[in-house]
């Protein structure tokens, strides 16, 4: 059947496609790791992280970003949930010479919303007013008759999978006097959340043991500061104790389970080659 051109119509359509919210955002790191001395002002910029998302519109490509629970870690720092700048909350001179691990969340804001987390380590840099004097790993050179640790630094690792009371360490003191029981044992910084304690054996040595359960995805290292005090006679030691890993923490995929999602999405392009190399 013949159209005459006179009384035909001709009517343009465009078809758009939406945009489903389809893709995971995705950190440009799996880890970040940062800097801060221990007495950074609050409010002073700390990091950045970044995350991407390849959904073509918004709001399925629109991310925001909040730090997850870390035991109470995280009400030390904000995270911009448009710009992923991390900030100094609170003072940290607490956590001098430690390692604070902080979880970031990425989410897009479609419907449901997908997202997916990275790890943040904070290194807590420590001052010169948080060291002991003359932090030497070398023997002390004991003056006669004054008391002493044989150490200025000592190093020790426990698992976070010990139950407290544990012994950590024995430190060896000097020059010790007659009546050991006047003694006094101390930690007087970097024991965040009293995770150890210190008290004088029989023998008059420091005995460090810890007093809770330790997790290293919160706080891998700490820096003790100890004393040692008999009389009028105190003496100091820097303590190193290193939190060893286990293997407790189950692993998860990034779609939350409560929005009931149970698939992953995926591309590949048509013409590749179907054989592994």
């Amino acid at each position: 059947m013949e159209v005459d051109p006179k009384l035909a119509h001709f009517v343009s359509i465009t078809i758009n496609v939406a945009d489903k919210n389809d893709w995971i955002p995705n950190f440009e790191s799996g880890s970040y790791e940062f800097d801060v001395k221990e007495d950074t002002l609050p409010g002073t910029i700390v990091g950045q992280v970044n995350a991407f998302d390849q959904d073509r519109d918004d709001p399925n490509n629109r991310i925001r970003y909040r730090l997850l629970s870390a035991g109470g870690l995280e009400a030390h720092f904000n995270v911009n949930a448009k710009s992923g700048l991390i900030t100094l909350a609170r003072p940290i001179d607490a956590f001098a010479g430690e390692k604070i691990t902080l979880r970031i969340e990425g989410a897009d804001s479609g419907m449901p919303p997908l997202s997916s987390t990275t790890t943040v380590l904070i290194n807590v840099i420590a001052t010169s007013s948080h060291l002991i004097p003359d932090a030497s790993p070398v023997l002390n050179t004991p003056n006669e008759g004054e008391l002493q640790f044989s150490l200025r630094n000592y190093t020790a690792s426990v698992s976070e999978a010990v139950r407290p009371p544990h012994l950590v360490q024995v430190l060896s003191v000097m020059n010790k006097p007659t009546d050991t029981r006047f003694i006094i044992c101390n930690i007087v910084s970097g024991n965040y959340r009293g995770a150890f304690g210190v008290t004088a054996g029989n023998d008059g040595n420091c005995e460090l043991r810890t007093q809770m359960e330790l997790d290293r995805e919160t706080v891998e290292r700490y820096l003790l500061n100890v004393t040692v005090t008999a009389g009028t006679h105190t003496d100091y030691a820097l303590v190193s104790i290193t939190v060893l890993d286990v293997n407790d923490n189950v692993p998860r995929f990034v779609y939350d389970s409560d929005l009931g999602l149970t698939t992953y999405f995926g591309a590949v392009s048509s013409v590749a080659n179907s054989s592994l190399e």
